[in-house]
């Protein structure tokens, strides 16, 4: 079997989803072995038009998630007060505040590396303005992330 030719959008929607998910679930959803995935990461140091569309489909995915997240937070605080008023247990309540904790750390978290960004230098996966390098991007190969 060849090699495919390199589609530089779907290549960069697959880094993406690898990056947001997990090497092996990013290579199984697109259909492609995670060699190929390692292949396509590596690349985005010689190949400017791959790393740019990299870079911005990363952009769009993480403001699609932060837009998520406000809606998630005030659902979860809808729940927990209608909750309370029919007699959860406490098992239930520790449930929903658990989640409710994830999400606003995951959203602090988000905002902290972000300003740290702006003040120190690139994100992942964005070249660094010295050496034309880019950052390493932190690679999951399992399942358990």
């Amino acid at each position: 079997m060849g090699a495919r030719k390199l589609d530089p959008h779907k290549a960069a929607q697959l880094l993406v989803d690898a990056d947001i998910t997990t090497d092996a679930v990013a290579a199984k959803r697109h259909g492609v072995c995670q060699a190929t995935i390692g292949r396509w990461r590596r690349r985005l140091d010689s190949d400017p038009v791959l790393y740019e569309l990299y870079v911005q489909k990363k952009r769009w995915a993480d403001r699609a998630w932060l837009a998520k997240a406000p809606p998630m937070i005030e659902d979860a605080l809808e729940y927990m007060r209608r909750c309370t008023e029919a007699e959860p247990t406490p098992e239930m309540l520790r449930a929903i505040a658990g989640a409710l904790k994830l999400v606003s750390e995951a959203i602090a978290s988000r905002e902290m590396i972000d300003a740290r960004v702006r003040q120190t230098g690139p994100a992942v996966g964005q070249p660094r303005k010295r050496t034309g390098q880019v950052v390493p991007i932190e690679r999951r190969t399992t399942d358990a992330g």
